[in-house]
């Protein structure tokens, strides 16, 4: 693993076992490095991964502390993207990923069918098991290059400012829709109604 690595995840994992042995079961960690999708140069990619472990919290609406989820590492990695300089409305959210994540709480942050920014999600319970790690454990990846790739493309300077007449207003929506509807088809429909008035 100190050569080439496939994840950076486990480093973090095994680094998160020693310190709760330690007493200190409530962490975060992170590391940009390099990892191998293969054994040629141009198989390693740079990333940006991180993991949080134990209880979050208190928060303003909930009085005592939780237990972290898979949305506290997709805040990780939108955090991440955003610190690169990616906007939050250039990619998407879609439901799938590595299996070292659990099958059923994992993500992925895609501009179109190819290009994947990152992944997040709950680490899968069988591989917290076999390192002997008592979980939950969530965790993130940024592919940098592909986020900067993304930046790169959408330009450097800002588009003129264009600020409308009308004064806005902020709604909120709710939708009835079947329970097999994802949230980011809801999303994609809104977006497309009316770009020029509605962010």
């Amino acid at each position: 693993l100190d050569m080439m690595r496939p994840s950076i995840l486990p480093h973090l994992i095994l680094a998160l076992g020693r310190n709760a042995d330690r007493g200190f079961p409530n962490l975060a960690l992170f590391e940009i490095g390099p990892q191998n999708a293969g054994q040629l140069a141009q198989d390693q990619l740079l990333l940006a991964s991180g993991i949080r472990a134990g209880e979050i919290g208190p928060r303003h609406w909930l009085k005592s502390a939780r237990s972290v989820d898979a949305y506290d590492a997709k805040a990780d990695a939108i955090a991440t993207l955003a610190a690169i300089g990616v906007k939050e409305t250039s990619y998407e959210t879609e439901s799938g990923g590595p299996n070292w994540y659990h099958p059923a709480r994992v993500g992925a942050l895609r501009q179109g069918p190819k290009n994947t920014l990152g992944y997040f999600g709950e680490i899968h319970p069988g591989v917290l098991e076999r390192m002997n790690i008592e979980g939950p454990v969530v965790g993130f990846e940024v592919f940098i290059e592909q986020a900067l790739a993304l930046k790169l493309r959408s330009g450097h300077t800002r588009p003129p400012m264009d600020v409308s007449a009308l004064q806005p207003v902020a709604r909120d929506f709710a939708f009835v829709v079947d329970e097999g509807t994802e949230a980011a088809e809801i999303l994609r429909a809104a977006k497309k109604v009316a770009p020029e008035l509605i962010d």
